[in-house]
């Protein structure tokens, strides 16, 4: 959906600006927003989803400065990886050659989530009474896949702007 919406907007850059913190950041908080809303009920298999890939994402952000400075040798990613995350022989060593394959990517998830959640504490700041997570998600969804750090302060600078002439702007 927050690709979709991306891909409308009319600005050329915002439409074709990938930026992972934002995309995998945005990915990251909804399913930690699932659980914090109560939205997986009593389903433990989705709780227990949310967990494991929380372990997943901090162990993937040990391993990869610590592979990607030559720290650790792969084996030695592998053997932390695979402790840490309960995933497969096979699955850890294709989980070692992402990450080393394209250094500094994984910590998106979390480094993106955490500004997400930062700029949301921001907005609920400025918006006061007013502040919804429902207006929240529709403003975020306005500036495209850019980086978090140009979208938080064009986002709150447009607080004082209808959320339809927001929308309108980003063609969503």
């Amino acid at each position: 959906m927050q690709l979709s919406i991306a891909r409308r907007n009319p600005d050329f850059v915002r439409k074709i600006q990938s930026s992972g913190e934002f995309m995998e950041g945005w990915a990251f908080y909804g399913e930690e927003l699932f659980a914090q809303l109560g939205l997986y009920g009593d389903d433990l298999d989705g709780r227990y989803f949310v967990a494991q890939w929380e372990r997943v994402r901090g162990a993937r952000a040990i391993v990869d400065p610590e592979l990607a400075s030559g720290t650790w040798s792969v084996d030695q990613a592998v053997k932390f990886f695979s402790h840490e995350t309960g995933f497969s022989p096979e699955q850890t060593k294709a989980a070692i050659a992402a990450i080393a394959l394209q250094p500094g990517y994984f910590i998106y998830y979390t480094s993106g989530r955490t500004q997400v959640e930062a700029l949301l504490a921001d907005y609920r700041a400025k918006s006061g009474a007013h502040a919804s997570l429902h207006d929240f998600h529709d403003r975020l969804l306005c500036y495209g896949s850019t980086p978090l750090s140009i979208v938080g302060p064009e986002l709150l600078a447009d607080l004082s702007k209808p959320l339809a002439e927001v929308r309108a702007r980003a063609g969503y």
